[in-house]
């Protein structure tokens, strides 16, 4: 099996937590992320069942939760958006200002996508390859935890 940044993300993520975490303290991790990562590659296992391999021969508790399916950027957005502050005026989410420097990044500097006539698309701007990465796994932890609800009764669809 190759060394692909699966592997590297894995074995680096043990390697960072066995740092940090108490000697023969049980750790539990729960994984979440876009559906992308169960799909089976060409020449490997899918990224899910590398990364619940590494960490439960590393002695951790792993509890898998990846999204079904991927529903959309704005809605995940959004999301993200009601877990700092949400209409009732409440923060269920606070970011470590010190601890996630490149989280803090994505959030100040990710924006939307603009069409051909400026105006905003469903999709944020991608120039910065750099950018969106942490957020996008913010959003897949938040979406797991706290996802919006679709509202009970009108619809504008027809329903027959």
């Amino acid at each position: 099996r190759n060394d692909t940044s699966t592997d590297r993300m894995a074995q680096e993520f043990i390697r960072w937590v066995r740092d940090r975490a108490e000697p023969d303290r049980k750790i539990e991790v729960i994984v979440y992320g876009d559906a992308s990562g169960n799909s089976r590659k060409t020449t490997g296992k899918p990224d899910y069942e590398v990364i619940r391999e590494y960490l439960t021969r590393a002695g951790f508790v792993v509890s898998m939760r990846p999204n079904r399916s991927n529903g959309s950027v704005r809605d995940r957005i959004t999301t993200v958006n009601n877990a700092f502050l949400n209409a009732r005026g409440e923060r269920r989410t606070v970011i470590n200002r010190k601890g996630c420097p490149e989280l803090r990044k994505d959030l100040a500097q990710i924006k939307w996508a603009l069409d051909v006539h400026g105006n905003p698309t469903n999709n944020v701007e991608a120039s910065n390859s750099a950018r969106t990465h942490a957020a996008d796994a913010l959003g897949y932890l938040i979406e797991g935890e706290m996802k919006m609800q679709a509202p009970a009764g009108f619809s504008s669809k027809r329903l027959f």
